[in-house]
């Protein structure tokens, strides 16, 4: 006896429980990255070399994790966009209205 295989379409809420948004957090990292970066500066200039270093390197970590985190959220908006497109088809198949 064979059972079948039944198709189980993918909803917002089954693909993404949690949702990443982080915009606000994501204009804090980058004034954090612009200050430190802007703290840097007068220090390389004053020949402050490790203090200096250690600032450009927090920045440097800091703004590769803000692009990771877009990264991350891109490719979230990129599921919820394909998901809200198959519901606006079938839809429109069905003829259901919103």
């Amino acid at each position: 006896m064979r059972l079948k295989k039944k198709s189980v379409t993918v909803t917002y809420d089954d693909r993404y429980k949690h949702k990443l948004n982080m915009l606000w957090p994501r204009q804090t990292m980058i004034r954090i990255v612009g200050v430190l970066v802007l703290m840097g500066i007068p220090f390389r200039l004053l020949k402050w070399q490790t203090i200096a270093s250690v600032a450009f390197i927090l920045a440097g970590v800091i703004l590769t994790i803000l692009l990771i985190s877009v990264a991350v959220e891109l490719h979230q908006d990129k599921g919820l966009n394909e998901i809200a497109m198959r519901d606006n088809e079938e839809r429109e198949k069905h003829g259901d209205c919103w």
